[in-house]
């Protein structure tokens, strides 16, 4: 499928510029080698980005760890946003049937996985963009449809610039 990275340059004020990348990377296990060129791809953006911005890339990235493995990990001085606010077991899941009502899975197997991610490069010289906490969002079904709004949860990380 036609997939790609969207890019935005943003300044956080008047000294620090950031790249955020998102995409929706190739879907189910069967695509898995298509996913990993993908996100390759994007890892390469990450790294070429200018050492003056912080870069952060996430997204529905379908991503199984097995797989980031299977592309050499994460490239040096790449952060997993979700492992350095602390991992917690509660935020892990991003899709996760036995919480979300939305897929519908026959028998009593209820897939679960962290689907959705958030990676993060400093730059160089860091300006201290600390993550303090990754969270879930979109826990709750929509009023009057009784539905939640995805299949997957919402990722959100709050920062502080020290």
């Amino acid at each position: 499928m036609s997939r790609n990275l969207l890019v935005v340059k943003a300044e956080m004020g008047k000294d620090h510029c950031l790249h955020l990348i998102t995409s929706h990377l190739e879907s189910t296990k069967e695509h898995a080698a298509e996913r990993k060129k993908q996100l390759k791809a994007a890892f390469e953006q990450m790294k070429e980005a200018d050492n003056a911005s912080t870069v952060i890339f996430g997204g529905d990235l379908n991503a199984r760890d097995k797989e980031i493995d299977d592309i050499g990990g994460l490239p040096a001085d790449v952060y997993d946003l979700y492992e350095v606010t602390g991992s917690r077991p509660e935020c892990k899941y991003t899709w996760d049937t036995m919480r979300n009502s939305n897929s519908d899975f026959p028998g009593k197997f209820r897939p679960r996985c962290r689907f959705d991610r958030l990676y993060m490069r400093q730059c160089q010289p860091p300006v201290h963009l600390q993550p303090l906490h990754f969270g879930l969002i979109g826990l709750e079904k929509v009023a009057n449809c009784q539905c939640f709004p995805s299949d997957h949860w919402g990722i959100m990380v709050n920062f502080e610039v020290l």
